[in-house]
């Protein structure tokens, strides 16, 4: 596997990209960025050139990592408390990341980052100990070169062939005085693993189709919602089409009006419908 180096448009000078060929032939692009906190050192717009450099990447195969300095973001929650860090988090959800350190890799701060553009490139970061004697932790994950894949043809639940008469059965004949003990947390622990153990004596399992028929996130109600819109925006094309054509014909004084006043309402009848 070789790499090639790749140059950005973003001004951000602490940065460094390559790009290696994964097996479904796409380029993966592999960057690590820096950005400082003192902003006596840093460049005048700097939050706001790490936010363009995201955005240049949007659609492509990434795996960006590095210290981006945002101790007090609640990715749990993707929130930020300063305008600069909340800008940070948007770009990172307009740009469909995956953020996935979940534990302190500084003093306890979430400061270095590893963001992927598929959520199933990175399974695991592990948080080591300290490099030397820098205060940051060592982090170590595997990547695979070939998430697009395994996103779809990996093994999930089939609902739709689920035994349910005996999933109600189970839970009737469940004493649940004798599972719910303990606080909430120890209960909603128990509440699960009955859950569990139903889920995986009545619920068959399959393998998702390699070609996907629509999009993961997308619901079959959103599907048949976009359909109508799709035909009324054909019908819209075809018949502003013909109004062009219309407006290309001699048209005589007196029949002006007319041919206007219609014009109108086709144009209100096509966007009202």
């Amino acid at each position: 596997m070789s790499a090639v180096e790749v140059k950005l448009k973003s001004e951000i000078s602490a940065q460094i990209w390559c790009k290696v060929q994964i097996r479904n032939g796409e380029d993966l692009l592999i960057g690590v960025c820096y950005r400082t906190p003192n902003e006596r050192i840093s460049q005048k717009d700097n939050n706001k050139f790490i936010c363009d450099m995201i955005a240049e990447l949007h659609g492509k195969p990434l795996l960006l990592m590095g210290d981006f300095n945002f101790p007090n973001v609640d990715w749990s929650t993707s929130h930020g408390p300063t305008p600069a860090s909340q800008s940070f988090v948007d770009s990172i959800e307009d740009g469909y990341l995956t953020q996935h350190v979940n534990e302190g890799t500084c003093n306890g701060a979430v400061l270095d980052l590893v963001r992927t553009s598929e959520p199933d490139m990175v399974d695991v970061v592990s948080v080591l100990g300290r490099f030397g004697s820098s205060d940051h932790n060592i982090l170590q994950w595997g990547v695979k070169l070939n998430p697009v894949f395994s996103l779809f043809n990996k093994s999930c639940l089939n609902y739709a062939n689920a035994d349910f008469v005996a999933i109600l059965q189970a839970l009737r004949a469940t004493n649940w005085s004798s599972v719910l003990q303990g606080d909430a947390n120890e209960q909603w622990q128990s509440f699960h693993q009955v859950l569990k153990s139903l889920e995986s004596k009545f619920v068959p399992i399959k393998t998702q189709k390699s070609q996907r028929v629509k999009a993961p996130w997308l619901s079959y109600k959103a599907v048949k919602l976009v359909r109508p819109k799709h035909k009324l925006y054909k019908k819209y094309k075809g018949e502003y089409r013909l109004i062009g054509f219309r407006y290309l014909q001699p048209v005589p004084a007196a029949g002006y009006r007319n041919t206007r006043d219609g014009c109108r309402y086709l144009f209100a009848f096509t966007f009202n419908r």
